[in-house]
């Protein structure tokens, strides 16, 4: 683990500790909307990956809130940026950003949907004319298929023949930038990549699924690990704020087939989340009698 990640793993569960680390904390029932949905309706109208980019924004502004309450200025982003930065890493935005997201969250009386990034104007797919698509989608299969072929030379291909198509359906469409195809290139994966070159037989044969493992013959002889980001949000008890959604990892013994141990929470999945996950497994119990005692059975 690096410098960082320990210092996070130790935050979470501290070496000195009383009690059973496992167990989990019970929080203040929070009673939820039946208009949820209605009062989220812009936040869960946009895509996950800007929804959760406003959801981190107002993250690092609630810190700041925490830190100095609902004013403070550019200044004090400064003074503050050593400790966010110490809090979210490389993901930190700058301090100039934090202090534009703030005026513009406070300007729209704390409104989460304010801190959803705008969609950017240029040249996206979407300002691509539709009757193109079929011109670029053969472009991109050249490009995969020819030994030697360029991401320019493809491009150069593409536009004469999209000035073709113009001059035989008298249309003046006009082609997104060599950027922007090298972006959808981009986006391919090994498989479609292999199915473009070689075809779908040879794409299948290459990610081929492993077959059978060999049978174990004990508990704890293989634990495997599974990562499922879950289809509901965690709801922020004081302003009433969709947080996100949170990962649950699951450590999965096959030789019992029962679940040893978990971590739920918003770290995905990574060498922490699992990390985290095991400290749990190795650690007793019993709380799960005492908070459950309608459950039958023992959890090792």
């Amino acid at each position: 683990m690096s410098d960082e990640d320990t210092e996070r793993f130790g935050d979470l569960f501290p070496r000195s500790r009383s009690g059973i680390a496992s167990k989990p904390k019970e929080t203040l029932s929070l009673p939820l909307w039946k208009e949820i949905d209605l009062v989220f309706k812009d936040v869960f109208g946009v895509s996950e990956e800007r929804r959760d980019e406003a959801i981190h924004r107002y993250n690092v502004l609630e810190l700041l809130i925490e830190r100095y309450g609902k004013n403070f200025s550019k200044k004090e982003i400064d003074d503050a940026f050593p400790f966010l930065k110490e809090k979210f890493g490389s993901t930190t935005p700058s301090a100039s950003s934090i202090y534009r997201y703030w005026r513009t969250f406070k300007k729209s009386d704390f409104q989460l949907s304010s801190l959803i990034p705008k969609v950017t104007a240029g040249n996206t797919s979407k300002n691509v004319p539709e009757e193109l698509e079929p011109l670029i989608q053969e472009a991109i299969k050249d490009y995969f298929s020819a030994e030697e072929q360029t991401a320019v030379s493809a491009y150069l291909t593409l536009e004469t023949e999209v000035s073709r198509y113009n001059e035989t359906n008298n249309t003046q469409h006009s082609l997104f930038s060599i950027q922007s195809f090298r972006n959808r290139l981009r986006k391919h994966s090994e498989y479609e990549k292999i199915v473009l070159r070689k075809g779908k037989s040879a794409a299948d044969a290459t990610f081929r699924k492993v077959g059978q493992r060999p049978a174990t013959t004990r508990a704890l002889e293989r634990v495997e690990a599974d990562h499922t980001r879950l289809d509901l949000f965690v709801i922020d008890e004081r302003y009433g704020i969709p947080l996100g959604r949170p990962w649950l990892t699951l450590l999965y013994d096959t030789h019992t087939k029962s679940i040893i141990g978990f971590y739920l929470g918003f770290e995905p999945p990574s060498y922490l989340s699992v990390s985290l996950a095991l400290e749990n497994s190795i650690l007793p119990k019993d709380y799960v009698k005492e908070l459950y005692p309608s459950v039958e059975g023992v959890w090792p």
